[in-house]
């Protein structure tokens, strides 16, 4: 039987394509990860940014205490990130990785035209910017790369039908040894018998 090898990425087939898929997830990533040490560090920052958003959600769930929604927004969102970039960078989960990233930066994305606003401590934007940038390249992956989930679905798929008729052939090959095996047992035994009524 012939097997079809299928490639776990189907969308980016010519060099161009490839290139212009690495290059949105090599800046998407390289945005992500530099982020991490403004959350995980605690700095003014983005200690900023999320008391503003506890204070934004203290307001519709008075419950939630700002500072509790400051301290795991940040961490939470920074793990997010850095899982996102590590999937971007891996060829058989981008689609995984794009989705986590547009998912992070949707979330800063709507943060700013709510209650941040566009320009945050006087940066003028960049923050803003940088998420949309984010979102957009992560996006060019999703799209490049949407097929590939389906695909090694398809390849474990066809692995499984393909292992079928050898589990099969096998278990047909065992019941004829088997039956052979009792049939010449049977002659022995037969064989056996005649030899001795010849004797008497």
């Amino acid at each position: 039987m012939s097997t079809q090898v299928i490639s776990p990425i189907s969308r980016p087939t010519t060099t161009p394509v490839l290139i212009f898929s690495w290059v949105c997830r090599i800046v998407a990533a390289i945005v992500l990860v530099q982020t991490l040490f403004f959350k995980f560090t605690a700095a003014p920052e983005s200690v900023y940014i999320f008391t503003k958003l506890g204070t934004f959600i203290h307001t519709y769930v008075p419950f939630a205490s700002v500072g509790a929604v400051e301290v795991s927004a940040r961490i939470g969102s920074g793990i997010m990130e850095l899982i996102a970039a590590v999937l971007l960078l891996t060829p058989r989960v981008v689609w995984a990785g794009a989705f986590l990233a547009m998912v992070a930066t949707g979330g800063a994305i709507a943060s700013h035209l709510t209650f941040l606003g566009i320009e945050v401590q006087g940066d003028k934007g960049l923050l803003f910017f940088l998420a949309v940038g984010v979102f957009v390249a992560s996006a060019v992956a999703l799209f490049l790369h949407r097929m590939t989930k389906r695909t090694v679905a398809r390849s474990k798929k066809s692995s499984r039908r393909h292992w079928e008729p050898t589990i099969g052939t096998c278990s047909i090959t065992f019941s004829v040894w088997r039956k052979g095996l009792e049939l010449t047992k049977s002659t022995t035994t037969s064989g056996v018998g005649t030899r001795n009524w010849r004797a008497r």
